[in-house]
């Protein structure tokens, strides 16, 4: 991410993916919505929907308060792809999901750094 993206400052995606990182279970995580459509207004939420195959509820609250304490001005909304029942807006994820952190890519990432 470059810049101003999804209507976020670089700075603020960076907080955002710390958070991420320090979620075990996570592999991947999706934004959804306004933001990944573009057609966001400044006050608008940010949709996030969390994929793993061991991300529980707990992850997902967790995920939510650590998020919380940035003192961001915005709020987040966060799901969990695996508990979503409603088959409108898992194809809307799938069809317009923007990947914001994969924990392969960044595994990746480290093991290319020695």
């Amino acid at each position: 991410m470059n810049g101003d993206s999804y209507g976020i400052s670089k700075d603020t995606w960076q907080k955002v993916i710390v958070e991420f990182e320090k979620v075990s279970t996570l592999k991947e995580v999706i934004l959804y919505g306004s933001r990944a459509k573009g057609n966001y207004k400044n006050g608008s939420d940010i949709d996030l929907c969390l994929k793993g195959d061991q991300v529980e509820l707990s992850d997902m609250y967790q995920l939510q308060l650590s998020l919380d304490e940035l003192y961001l001005p915005y709020t987040f909304d966060v799901t969990i792809y695996s508990k979503i029942s409603n088959p409108d807006l898992i194809n809307h994820i799938d069809r317009v999901g923007k990947t914001l952190y994969n924990s392969a890519d960044i595994k990746l990432s480290a093991n290319s750094a020695y």
